[in-house]
């Protein structure tokens, strides 16, 4: 049984779908791509190109490059990109549901330090200073 990976927007998206599991797979190919490709690519993972995580001790923190694309029906023609920073304590919050950046501002500049330094070592590139825009 071989699956449909065409689309590639993320794995989710391809469990279950093989194309005998789908007929006819015309009409799955244009339901697939009008119903689950957005919810793909709007979706957060710390596997997608241009996130980055540094951890530490019981921190981590983790730099999320949100896309907001454009709305075709809109008059409004321009995409856009939103860059934000999670810190989450790992000890007391392993799912990663509060954002504790803004209350410890020492732990932020410390992991965003090391992972500067990080970047100089390995001739990595800081994703937060690239612009894919130009």
């Amino acid at each position: 049984m071989e699956e449909n990976h065409d689309l590639g927007c993320c794995e989710h998206c391809h469990e279950n779908h093989s194309e005998e599991n789908t007929r006819p797979n015309k009409v799955y190919k244009w339901f697939f791509t009008i119903i689950f490709v957005p919810f793909c690519l709007f979706a957060i993972s710390h596997y997608i190109q241009g996130q980055i995580a540094i951890r530490k001790g019981k921190w981590k923190l983790v730099f999320i490059r949100e896309f907001y694309y454009f709305n075709p029906f809109s008059r409004e023609n321009k995409s856009e990109m939103v860059k934000s920073w999670g810190l989450y304590d790992m000890v007391n919050d392993p799912f990663e549901n509060n954002n504790v950046f803004e209350k410890y501002p020492d732990v932020v500049r410390q992991l965003k330090k090391q992972y500067a330094e990080w970047c100089e070592k390995t001739g990595a590139v800081e994703w937060d200073k690239v612009n894919i825009w130009n």
